[in-house]
């Protein structure tokens, strides 16, 4: 396994030899990343990267600190990590247009960054494993599946979804851990009943922007507090138990489902709930 870094003098396409080094900042004409391995963004070379029309597999994928450009992937192609993590720091975005990322078997995806675009973000696990994901802004579609496996998804304090995250599993044990405070901004669904909610003592925020009514089950799962604070309408499509809720801006629909509020339940003035 080898490191490549991308060293463009200006925004240019991931397949030219010329835009990868073996070292940090040193002399191009290294080649594209293999398949075995890591593709590396840093502060010696900030700008966009843009992939060809092809399907691209590496290793690991890596946007660090200090790399505040676009690595992007405008075709309807997938963009495969087979075996490190996608790191995406504070600053750098990684935005799939029109395409998939797929993680797999064991990779996860950590930093603050943001990932973003109109296609989806995909982790096809077919091995045991413990994945991390975040604490990024994903503004793009999540599906996590399983097969037949142990699995535990830490979900990582500062964690923001603006876009739809579905748990699916078949026959496999799912853990979902929540490692700290978590905000939800679109709909969210644990699809399985092999699938269970490990709670921290974070707080879990609804917050649907104007608008819209986001859809959120937590699949009759006991939960940490909730808060719901966001301009649109959070409604619930399944039963859960938290430790306490709180209802701030926006709209709560409960729709009929059973939830069993185990502390305080706060509705201010700016919050309607509906029952």
């Amino acid at each position: 396994m080898a490191t490549k870094y991308w060293v463009s003098t200006g925004s240019s396409d991931y397949s030219l030899a010329a835009n990868w080094s073996t070292t940090s900042g040193g002399a191009g004409g290294a080649g594209e990343p293999a398949s075995s391995d890591i593709a590396v963004f840093d502060s010696n070379s900030t700008n966009d990267c843009d992939f060809p029309a092809r399907t691209e597999v590496v290793a690991g994928l890596e946007l660090r600190s200090g790399y505040t450009g676009t690595v992007d992937n405008p075709n309807p192609n997938a963009f495969i990590v087979t075996s490190n993590e996608i790191t995406v720091a504070s600053g750098a975005t990684l935005s799939l247009s029109n395409s998939s990322a797929v993680l797999q078997p064991r990779a996860g995806i950590s930093g603050a960054g943001t990932i973003s675009g109109n296609g989806r973000l995909s982790f096809d696990i077919y091995t045991d494993s413990t994945l991390d994901i975040g604490p990024s802004t994903f503004d793009i579609e999540i599906v996590i599946n399983t097969r037949s496996q142990v699995v535990t998804i830490n979900l990582k304090d500062g964690t923001i979804f603006n876009s739809d995250l579905s748990v699916t599993s078949s026959n496999g044990t799912y853990t979902l851990v929540s490692d700290g405070d978590l905000q939800i901004g679109a709909n969210f669904s644990i699809n399985s009943s092999t699938t269970s909610w490990s709670k921290g003592t974070g707080t879990i925020t609804l917050a649907p922007p104007a608008a819209t009514t986001k859809t959120i089950d937590f699949n009759g799962e006991t939960i940490e507090d909730l808060v719901i604070d966001g301009a649109g309408t959070a409604e619930l499509t399944g039963a859960f138990t938290t430790d306490s809720l709180t209802c701030t801006a926006g709209t709560l629909d409960v729709n009929l489902q059973n939830i069993t509020v185990v502390g305080d339940m706060t509705v201010a003035a700016g919050c309607s709930v509906i029952e």
